[in-house]
């Protein structure tokens, strides 16, 4: 069984997959650590841009239709959306195969892309939200966890993977702000679920976001935070948590000082891969 899970949280480009997962996994699996990866955010794209939820979403679009203005603004925005999403429906599958296939010539690929494309146009009725810039918008927007188009499916991945952990660490990766209430709504979900995980998070991002680490008051779900490189961090700590739980050993590490607001190991590394 796997003795730490590395997540990958939505929402990041679907065409550009981030490496942060197959490289601190492959450094981990080479020191005889079992490691399990989980891209939440393809599995969820994968899941949200389909035939079947696309159905289901022009059902509650044309309904909604109902409540507002005939001839508003809103109201022709959406009677467009729903236009083009009939019109997308019964390509979808079919597009993320060609997608999926080596042999996808270039017409092919273009025609694809932008049915995936107009998809996500169409699924945007659904309300989702901009991401947020600043801490204050990150606690409201997770607060607000409901209003996440994939907020259902996200609960129910999460805890399908959990119920197949065995291990008491998990690492979220966020590649950058668009990924934060994402990565703090799922830490929220893996720690109401099971408390006594240890959750870290990591990632390029969080160096140039310094106002996560004033306190652990509107985010107690993050035990850990790793600031630069993270493969022999990401190790280090699976070794404290295991053992005496010197926490200032680990380099790159902040964590949660008797105060309850993060500090620094004081120690650096830059990995020679």
């Amino acid at each position: 069984m796997s003795e730490v899970l590395l997540i990958f949280p939505p929402s990041w480009d679907i065409y550009s997959p981030y490496t942060s997962l197959p490289t601190l996994a492959a450094f981990l699996k080479a020191k005889g650590i079992r490691v399990e990866t989980c891209d939440v955010n393809i599995e969820l794209y994968d899941h949200l841009i389909s035939d079947r939820f696309l159905e289901e979403n022009l059902g509650k679009a044309e309904n909604e239709l109902l409540s507002l203005a005939t001839g508003s603004p809103e109201f022709l925005d959406r009677t467009r959306k729903i236009e083009l999403g009939k019109m997308m429906l019964g390509k979808i599958d079919d597009a993320k195969q060609h997608l999926r296939s080596f042999s996808c010539g270039r017409e092919t690929m273009i025609w694809a892309k932008n049915i995936i494309e107009n998809t996500r146009v169409v699924l945007s009725l659904s309300g989702q939200k901009k991401y947020p810039k600043r801490l204050t918008d990150l606690f409201q927007e997770v607060q607000s966890a409901s209003d996440h188009l994939w907020y259902t499916h996200l609960r129910a991945y999460v805890g399908k993977k959990l119920d197949a952990f065995s291990g008491n660490v998990v690492g979220i990766s966020v590649a950058g702000s668009n990924q934060l209430s994402g990565a703090f709504l799922t830490a929220r979900m893996i720690k109401e679920k099971n408390p006594a995980l240890k959750i870290v998070m990591g990632g390029p991002f969080f160096q140039y976001w310094p106002s996560v680490l004033h306190g652990r008051k509107n985010f107690p779900e993050m035990d850990f935070l790793v600031v630069g490189e993270g493969e022999t961090p990401l190790y280090r700590l699976l070794e404290e948590v295991h053992g005496s739980g010197h926490y200032e050993n680990v380099p790159n590490l902040f964590y949660a000082g008797e105060d309850g607001k993060y500090q620094a190991s004081g120690k650096q590394t830059l990995e020679d891969l």
